[in-house]
């Protein structure tokens, strides 16, 4: 029986440990392979007759075509259960999520996204400043586990937070007068107060400033993460308010 060359078993070793090791590489970074989940955030995302659209959405959209990738599905839902579900699935997604100091470990970041300033909004002609500044706790309406409610928190520590699942029932409590005031994005109030239907309404004051960012399940392979920040810094620009892309 002819003898094996100990160095052709070598090599094969050799090959094939080169040949999985590039499939298992090329399998963790398919980045086709995510589920996505946002809220009714407008301007950066929202669904309407059955469209998912919005400023970031758009954003998203242009970066999986750089990647190849065909346009999954978005998941609209209230704010804490889209968290919630990008934190228990391994290929969760979740945007656009402010980045603050309590979620830090919770997620794996890529933020290209502009900031957003949050603001209150109350009934007109209420006496604002003596509310915010007296003694008596004020009710604030919040989305439930958003990080308007941790920079109301820091802001006023004496307020009362309301919270409740979406942003539209916020302003039904403001209106019903369950609440004094409403905590929303800058861009949530001008549209707001924009409408006749919310004439009676008043945006307040800015509250704080918070970091919009894409959350990636810390289960997502790093190199999937790192093809959406390579794409993002291709693109070179993030969505303004108006949802269209505007130079960094």
């Amino acid at each position: 029986m002819a003898k094996k060359n100990p160095w052709s078993v070598v090599l094969l070793s050799a090959a094939f440990s080169l040949f999985w090791a590039s499939a298992a590489y090329g399998g963790a970074c398919d980045v086709s392979g995510l589920e996505y989940y946002t809220e009714d955030f407008p301007p950066y995302s929202y669904k309407r007759d059955g469209v998912v659209s919005g400023s970031s959405v758009e954003y998203l959209r242009e970066a999986w075509r750089l990647m190849g990738v065909a346009e999954p599905e978005i998941h609209v839902m209230p704010w804490a259960r889209s968290m919630d579900t990008a934190l228990r699935k391994p290929n969760g997604v979740l945007f656009s999520c402010a980045r603050t100091p309590d979620r830090e470990n919770w997620f794996k970041w890529v933020c290209p996204f502009e900031g957003v300033m949050f603001v209150l909004v109350g009934r007109r002609g209420e006496p604002h400043k003596m509310l915010l500044g007296g003694t008596v706790p004020v009710r604030v309406g919040v989305v439930r586990k958003s990080a308007g409610a941790s920079l109301m928190k820091t802001s006023f520590p004496r307020a009362i937070l309301d919270d409740a699942p979406t942003f539209s029932q916020n302003v039904d409590k403001l209106n019903l007068g369950r609440v004094d005031y409403v905590l929303m994005s800058v861009d949530q109030a001008d549209e707001l107060l924009a409408t006749m239907e919310y004439s009676g309404l008043e945006r307040v004051m800015d509250v704080g400033r918070a970091k919009l960012c894409i959350a990636f399940n810390l289960d997502v392979p790093d190199c999937v993460v790192d093809s959406f920040r390579k794409a993002f810094a291709t693109m070179g620009k993030q969505p303004n308010a108006t949802g269209t892309l505007a130079i960094n």
